[in-house]
């Protein structure tokens, strides 16, 4: 509750709502299993895709929505190019992960979070819209005598 005081009501607000939008992004980017992109020297692509997509479904989605220590997209991603999977072949892996990389659904959740960083410095930094704030603040709650700044 410190912190919230030191931030603000908008800053506490802006970090609430950047929490939301990852977790929506993890759960789509979970759920969503991407096409197998396959390579073409492949000699068993529907093969390579079955297996991208049972992986996919069975472990990637379990790995980002586990309630205990969710993966985050970037270290999932990282961990499908170090691992070797079963029936897919070397090429198939390599160009489905790098396609995957390549659509910024990895990097969404560090992007939101420079957007929220960027967001609340400037309500730290920025003098006027501080005072506003604080005014508001102080108006709303001076008849309860909570002040938050």
């Amino acid at each position: 509750m410190s912190h919230m005081r030191q931030i603000g009501d908008a800053g506490y607000f802006g970090l609430i709502q950047t929490k939301a939008q990852i977790q929506n992004h993890c759960q789509h980017f979970g759920f969503d299993t991407p096409a197998a992109i396959n390579d073409p020297a492949c000699n068993t692509p529907a093969t390579c895709n079955f297996t991208w997509s049972r992986e996919w479904d069975t472990t990637v989605s379990k790995l980002i929505h586990h309630p205990d220590v969710p993966m985050s997209c970037i270290d999932l991603l990282n961990l499908l190019e170090e691992t070797e999977i079963d029936d897919l072949c070397e090429g198939c892996g390599k160009r489905t992960v790098s396609w995957v990389w390549g659509t910024g659904h990895a990097t969404k959740e560090e992007d939101l979070i420079d957007a929220a960083v960027t967001a609340l410095m400037s309500l730290q930094i920025d003098e006027p819209i501080r005072a506003a704030l604080m005014n508001v603040n102080l108006l709303c709650c001076a008849d309860t005598q909570l002040v938050f700044f």
